[in-house]
């Protein structure tokens, strides 16, 4: 997560372990770690300001200055395409030397990028602040600040990613074996009106009639779609492979009226 390594179906996709890039919650932009961040769909909206708003009132009980935390929930909200409530706006004015020193940390933080700040990737300067914050207003300062603060991005973007496995994957095991079972009767319902061909020594994908093959359990049909996307990716590359005056070695043998041994013929 930290390196964006994280299975988006846009990722998926180019890994050939997913038929297609779209988001599964809006269905109408390519997925990729951004986007799971600003995703429209209203649940998932919903649910990214709650946890926004939650990490920002963890905050609080570390004594970080008001003016610290509207930074973060006017910037952080414009990152996970939320509307900024200012909820934590306030009215005094931040005192002028602490003024400079926020202006310097928002203005690296920007270079940095705030979809970073989410993954750790947090500027020093904010330390700085909050440190100068408590040694001008004499408050006691919390010496783990920096880690809560850490913790507290990194725990928003996994809340987040969460949300978005417990919708696709389900939350419980139980949903997940439902969910998976339904997207696989989903790719056999498709193949069947429109079978790929196949090389011939593969069994058609119809001599199996449709009402016995929803029968199998969800690992043997794990294990059929397997084999039927291997046959696929065979009968690809024959007919990239060879030429169009190029004999297959069954063609030779039937020009020579040499008797060929049976062919084999492989379940579907």
């Amino acid at each position: 997560m930290l390196h964006n390594w994280i299975p988006t179906y846009g990722n998926l996709c180019r890994q050939g372990r997913s038929e297609t890039p779209i988001c599964p919650r809006c269905l109408g932009i390519f997925e990729t770690a951004y986007h799971v961040l600003t995703c429209s769909y209203s649940a998932a909206v919903i649910c990214r300001s709650e946890f926004l708003h939650s990490v920002l009132s963890s905050l609080t009980t570390f004594g970080t200055p008001l003016y610290i935390i509207s930074t973060y929930e006017l910037k952080l909200s414009a990152t996970l395409g939320l509307s900024y409530t200012q909820s934590y706006f306030l009215d005094e004015s931040i005192p002028l030397e602490n003024r400079a020193r926020l202006f310097k940390a928002l203005q690296h933080q920007n270079i940095i990028g705030w979809p970073n700040f989410l993954r750790g990737f947090i500027y020093i300067y904010w330390e700085e602040l909050y440190y100068y914050a408590h040694e001008s207003s004499g408050a006691p300062r919390n010496v783990s600040w920096s880690v809560k603060m850490v913790e507290g991005a990194i725990d928003l973007y996994r809340k987040i990613w969460s949300d978005h496995n417990s919708f696709i994957h389900g939350a419980t095991s139980q949903e997940s074996r439902a969910k998976l079972r339904d997207q696989i009767l989903s790719r056999v319902r498709q193949i069947y009106p429109n079978p790929p061909k196949l090389h011939k020594r593969f069994s058609r994908v119809t001599n199996i009639p449709l009402q016995v093959q929803l029968q199998r359990n969800t690992t043997n049909f794990q294990r059929w779609l397997s084999r039927i996307q291997h046959q696929i990716h065979v009968m690809k590359f024959i007919s990239q492979t060879r030429g169009s005056n190029q004999l297959s070695l069954c063609m030779a043998y039937q020009r020579g009226n040499v008797d060929l041994p049976p062919v084999r013929k492989f379940l579907p």
